[in-house]
């Protein structure tokens, strides 16, 4: 967070373009893949289990270990190529940060098998995490095929908004969905009631989220954006009103 929060004084300070297009890249990936992305990949080892009320993978602490280096070195090379403007360094290092990425994530499979997601906080956490990794496919694909490092940051914001909104948010709403009920206690009644609270429309949230979320990637006329937009934020602003209304339920 320090090193993502001084990439971002230095891009407020004023830049020729291809400067401000470096230091943007690295600022994101330090903020998204480092502080956000690290902490949530290792998060999930024990959350994901414990949602889908699931045995955790017998290797998933042993994957941990082996995949914690690969991540930050993975993001150390992107951050340096970035910041030096060396593309072929930016992209051994997305690529070296995806493959750990997947490696611990193969943790998360095992338990899916058990017992398949069918609450909300299951299929929010879920599609977060299908959206991280297709934001960083995103960010490859970017870096592998634009002309310079201005092409790179130039029309940023989508790549911006798949790994906010569809990973950040959706696993944010998704925790909370179970963690809300299990802090408050009172029982496995509570919890359940809680559960259920925070399911309400739970299928129709994920759906108006996520379908205009990957429909709005398309080159679609500007309106047609606006609504898709809409619907997203429809669907992650009904959380509030659920949660607010279930935590009242509870206590």
């Amino acid at each position: 967070l320090p090193v993502g929060a001084t990439l971002g004084v230095l891009l407020a300070r004023g830049q020729t373009d291809e400067v401000h297009a470096r230091l943007l890249l690295a600022h994101s990936l330090v903020n998204l893949l480092g502080w956000v992305g690290i902490t949530v990949t290792g998060t999930l080892i024990t959350l994901w289990p414990t949602i889908l009320r699931a045995r955790m993978d017998d290797a998933s602490e042993r994957r941990a270990r082996q995949a914690l280096p690969g991540l930050v070195l993975g993001l150390a090379l992107a951050c340096t190529g970035a910041v030096a403007g060396w593309r072929w360094l930016l992209l051994a290092g997305v690529t070296g940060y995806l493959a750990a990425l997947l490696w611990s994530a193969r943790s998360l499979v095992a338990p899916t098998r058990q017992k398949p997601p069918r609450h909300f906080a299951s299929w929010s956490v879920l599609a977060g995490a299908v959206w991280f990794l297709v934001g960083i496919g995103m960010v490859g694909w970017r870096v592998a095929t634009a002309d310079d490092f201005a092409a790179m940051a130039s029309g940023y914001g989508r790549v911006a908004a798949v790994l906010v909104v569809g990973f950040g948010l959706q696993v944010l709403t998704g925790a909370l969905s179970h963690l809300v009920p299990s802090v408050i206690g009172g029982g496995p009644r509570v919890v359940r009631v809680g559960i259920e609270g925070f399911d309400r429309l739970g299928m129709t949230r994920i759906v108006i989220i996520n379908v205009p979320l990957a429909l709005s990637l398309l080159p679609v006329p500007s309106g047609t954006r606006v609504v898709l937009t809409t619907l997203v934020l429809i669907g992650l602003v009904a959380f509030i009103p659920i949660m607010l209304t279930t935590i009242t339920r509870l206590v």
